[in-house]
């Protein structure tokens, strides 16, 4: 009984030793079981083999099946290639000839803790599959049957795929460096007769030295398969360290072939002519969704790279310009992604009639570099038309230059002409958008009188709504009759920066004939612009203007004899004393004045009013002088400054009359607006100022 006790521990010491040992042959390496997802493999305990990629393109001869593993030395001693080969056979046991890369032919060992990337290539049948095929790595041994070892071996399921996904990115081996790319771009749209597909692949060189690419090609492969060669750009391409280099990709294709599901291959071209072949190192799925009919659409979804914007014409102004009309066309790209995106570098022009393509320009104003997401930038683009041409079938056509192609993405609808908006009285105009933050509203209007025409005039209060003090914009457009006779308007302005929340006083005048009709008069206004963009300066010269607004005139004030209601600009004057006599044929005035300015405006062109000494029966004003105020001028002959004044007059006059009467003007651009006027008889003694003395 203890003989067999003994005989059974003796066997199971047996076994748990066979176990040990068995433990220890696998921790030194030797391939556990070559599974179809094991891309690492080792083939010591601490070196191995690993499946970098395999792929299979087609080629003349059927396809070309490439395979790129890498061998890592984590020993102390150097590995020796020429131990090593590789075996290709079918899982049904066909065997396939293997050729290594010429350019990895010169590879012979690897350094400890080193690693080196070999290339294997083979051609097989066109029906040959990757999950057909097994990928072998052997070593040569001496000690065994066959000298062959097995000590890596590669399957491949249906799901095993090198594509990189949309969007995603490549970190490829080229010249023993790692290049990583991606597709920035990927469009599709419809030609007269072919689809026009355009591809931007953009790489990184991230090592230390120029890598020359010359030797890349690129291919369009279609879900069935087919490769379709793609032009770059440029024939030589250099891959400089640390830059990110831009390839545009081009090609035309019937527009019966669907573009759904195809992939950009980059591969790498080895050998010459016939024997050449082309061996992958990144495949790109690409969204190249089938281009749509080309009838006009609303909006367009624009896809570059990661980026999805969406664009659309929000709307479409007409006004007269000189002898023609310009259109306006305000395009809005909204950013639909969830990350800032940069401003697409696309272009637009204007069609009538869906075949003439009018000169069209993007006004350059806009300082936004990108749009943040789920957000919109708003771009304007201008073009002169005749002004007979009635713009009910008007497109506006999105475009973008591959090389010096010019490829047609999109034709949009436009809507209907914008119908000006009207800012009735005591309103104001709000602009707030890329170009100008203020608002506008008309303070008063006053018609001067000339020799031959009269200037009308009319009061604006620009509020700078910013939150920075800036010059505001110049305004123009025309001043428009009941009967719809239309005058050419020009603007008076500073150029001072006008701060937060402050005003400036802008003058808007028109010269009109002296018989002109001005009741219910309205003014139709807009921001100037030229091929500069917004126009700030006063001397630069428009070329139109948008945005524009109607803006209901008020009936202008007349005249009056109150002297303690005079209106200037933001100034106000009360006249509290006022005297006049002749002495010996010297005039002797005296006046007391107080004046009150409006500090909400930062900026203003009116200081300036006249005094006159005149006789309406004869039309003769025998004395006038000119009064500033607020003026830091040497020269005026009178300044009010604000607050309290005295002013004494005393001049000889050859001529004047027995029935004066007091007048004050204002002046613009030599035209003269009478503000007061009052009958006086010559007496030192009478204050004329005030309101109770006729």
């Amino acid at each position: 009984m203890q003989m067999i006790m003994r005989l059974g521990l003796n066997k199971l010491y047996m076994v748990l030793s066979l176990m040990i040992v068995c433990s220890m042959v696998l921790s030194t390496g030797v391939p556990r079981s070559f599974a179809a997802n094991t891309y690492t493999q080792y083939i010591s305990s601490n070196s191995y083999v690993k499946l970098e990629s395999a792929d299979l393109i087609p080629s003349s001869k059927g396809n070309t099946a490439s395979f790129k593993v890498t061998i890592y030395n984590g020993g102390s001693a150097a590995l020796n290639l020429q131990d090593y080969w590789a075996r290709l056979s079918s899982v049904s046991g066909n065997k396939y000839t293997l050729s290594l890369l010429e350019s990895d032919k010169n590879k012979k060992t690897v350094a400890p803790k080193a690693s080196v990337t070999l290339t294997y290539y083979s051609e097989v049948p066109s029906s040959v599959t990757l999950v057909n095929l097994v990928f072998k790595v052997i070593k040569f041994d001496f000690s065994i049957a066959g000298y062959e070892k097995t000590v890596a071996k590669f399957m491949f399921s249906k799901s095993y795929t090198n594509d990189v996904k949309l969007n995603g990115y490549k970190a490829a081996k080229m010249n023993d460096s790692v290049v990583n790319m991606r597709v920035n771009k990927s469009t599709v749209t419809a030609g007269s007769e072919n689809n026009n597909i355009n591809l931007e692949l953009v790489m990184r060189n991230t090592g230390k030295y120029n890598i020359a690419a010359s030797n890349l090609k690129y291919f369009l492969q279609s879900a069935s398969g087919a490769l379709y060669d793609l032009k770059p750009n440029a024939a030589e391409i250099v891959l400089r360290p640390n830059i990110l280099e831009t390839i545009k990709l081009s090609i035309e294709l019937p527009k019966t072939l669907n573009t759904s599901g195809m992939k950009l291959i980059v591969a790498q071209s080895s050998g010459e002519g016939a024997a050449s072949i082309n061996l992958p190192i990144g495949k790109f799925a690409v969204s190249l969704k089938q281009p749509l009919p080309q009838t006009a659409l609303t909006n367009f979804e624009y896809i570059s790279g990661d980026y999805v914007y969406d664009i659309s014409v929000e709307s479409l102004q007409k006004y007269p310009w000189v002898t023609n009309d310009n259109l306006i066309g305000k395009i809005v790209i909204k950013n639909k992604g969830t990350k800032s995106a940069p401003i697409p570098k696309i272009n637009g022009a204007f069609f009538i009639d869906d075949s003439a393509e009018v000169d069209t320009k993007l006004m350059p104003f806009t300082t936004q570099v990108s749009i943040p997401a789920k957000q919109s930038v708003e771009l304007y683009y201008y073009a002169a038309i005749p002004s007979n041409y009635s713009a009910n079938n008007i497109k506006f056509k999105l475009s973008e230059l591959e090389g010096e192609k010019k490829v047609e993405l999109a034709s949009l609808t436009t809507k209907s002409i914008t119908t000006p908006k009207t800012i009735a009285l005591g309103t104001n105009l709000s602009i707030n958008d890329n170009v100008e933050k203020t608002t506008v509203a008309v303070s008063d209007v006053r018609t001067y009188e000339g020799e031959f025409n009269n200037l009308y005039a009319i009061y604006l209060d620009v509020t700078n709504v910013d939150n920075r003090a800036k010059a505001t914009s110049k305004w123009s457009g025309y001043l428009q009759t009941a009967n719809g006779t239309v005058y050419e308007t020009k603007m008076i302005k500073t150029g001072n920066a006008i701060n937060s929340n402050k005003k400036e006083q802008v003058i808007i005048t028109a010269e009109v004939p002296k018989d002109a009709n001005l009741k219910d008069a309205s003014l139709l206004l807009g921001l100037a612009f030229n091929e500069k963009g917004i126009v700030k300066n006063n001397d630069d010269q428009a070329q139109g203007f948008f945005n524009a607004a109607k803006f209901v005139l008020p009936v202008e004030k007349e005249f009056t004899n109150k002297f303690n209601e005079i209106k200037v600009g933001p100034f106000s004057i009360n006249i509290k004393s006022l005297t006049a006599f002749i002495l010996n044929s010297a005039l002797d005035m005296d006046i007391a004045s107080q004046v009150d300015r409006n500090y909400t405006y930062d900026a203003f062109s009116s200081r300036k009013i006249t005094i006159a000494l005149e006789d309406e029966a004869t039309n003769l004003t025998f004395f006038s002088a000119p009064v500033e105020l607020d003026s830091t001028s040497t020269t005026a002959a009178y300044i009010w400054k604000t607050g309290s004044n005295f002013t004494e007059i005393n001049k000889e006059i050859t001529k004047y009359s027995t029935t004066p009467t007091l007048t004050i003007y204002e002046e613009l651009n030599g035209y003269k607006k009478k503000l007061v006027s009052k009958d006086i008889k010559w007496s030192e003694y009478i204050n004329w100022a005030d309101p109770n003395v006729n």
